[in-house]
């Protein structure tokens, strides 16, 4: 549904996909498109894929027809990690932007994001600050940061993956970030099933990455809700999602060269931390961890800390009958 062309806009001054994946959120999406109304530049399209949802969601998406290059896809629930990966396939943009349905980027976002592209030899990736805001209803104590505390002009991928993590300003959210199709899917990027996916495809599109801009400024501003997939009450689908994050964060640190230390250091950083929120939610859920994963975690880390937490796990978990570990 709706029109691949600019419907009645100038031609577009920014080739770029917006990719939208939405599910129950007639609520908040009038808020999110208008944002991009409101930028007042034109772009290639906005990708909308509607996941099933069972609302208002989809007539609020047809009310920016006449005033935005609105394309509505529409498919059974299957998740926002592969609503995102039909937006990639159906898209046609040079560039692509992972737009959640609940937030809103600033005015000036996709002037500024077209003068970086054209002033920056077309990098490869973009990323920039955001910031949050709590919606009416939100009671929870969670409070969300996403300041770039460095600057990067043109460096490489591993370059700038380093400075933004070594600066303690490294965000997985993709919606922090444009970046040109062609690199994405010539590094292979693809959501997969599950929560928490997004850790799992930032990192390798910086690894391959020729040339990425990181910009201090903000352009992005996250809704913190109530009933949001962030908010939710924990369960086994993010028991599920931190140990998919341990392994796919695992294989990609055996592919990476002996010679790259910062980046295998990162990497296995990134393991810990995820094998810590794993056994945080096990503990909460009384589930048992799978202990194999985290022994590997914990062998390829070799940090006293974590080890003993992994050993205390295994003894809790076994009934305290091994001696030793």
């Amino acid at each position: 549904m709706g029109n691949p062309e600019n419907n009645g806009m100038s031609e577009p001054r920014l080739d770029l996909s917006v990719i939208m994946p939405c599910y129950n959120v007639d609520a908040y999406i009038h808020e999110a498109l208008a944002s991009l109304v409101a930028a007042e530049v034109g772009l290639r399209e906005v990708i909308v894929v509607d996941d099933g949802s069972e609302d208002d969601t989809v007539s609020r998406v047809l009310e920016f027809e006449s005033v935005l290059p609105i394309r509505l896809f529409r498919q059974k629930n299957q998740g926002a990690g592969q609503a995102r990966n039909r937006g990639v396939l159906e898209s046609s943009g040079e560039y692509l932007y992972f737009f959640d349905s609940d937030d809103r980027v600033t005015n000036n976002f996709l002037r500024d994001i077209s003068e970086l592209i054209e002033s920056n030899c077309r990098p490869d990736v973009i990323a920039f600050s955001g910031q949050a805001f709590a919606d009416g209803d939100y009671g929870h104590s969670l409070k969300l940061d996403y300041q770039r505390h460095v600057g990067v002009g043109g460096a490489a991928g591993e370059a700038a993956l380093k400075a933004m993590v070594y600066s303690n300003c490294f965000y997985a959210q993709p919606c922090l970030y444009v970046v040109k199709k062609a690199h994405w899917l010539g590094a292979s990027c693809s959501f997969p099933d599950g929560i928490n996916e997004d850790e799992d495809v930032i990192v390798p599109m910086f690894l391959k990455a020729e040339s990425v801009i990181v910009s201090r400024h903000i352009y992005f501003e996250r809704r913190l809700r109530s009933g949001s997939t962030m908010t939710a009450l924990k369960n086994l689908r993010h028991i599920h999602g931190r140990e998919k994050n341990i392994r796919i964060s695992l294989a990609q640190l055996s592919t990476i060269a002996s010679n790259k230390r910062d980046i295998r250091k990162i990497l296995r950083k990134r393991c810990e931390m995820f094998a810590n929120a794993y056994m945080d939610l096990a503990e909460d859920l009384g589930v048992r961890p799978k202990l194999i994963l985290l022994v590997r975690v914990a062998w390829r880390r070799r940090n006293r800390v974590l080890a003993r937490r992994v050993r205390q796990q295994i003894w809790r978990t076994l009934g305290g009958k091994l001696n030793a570990w």
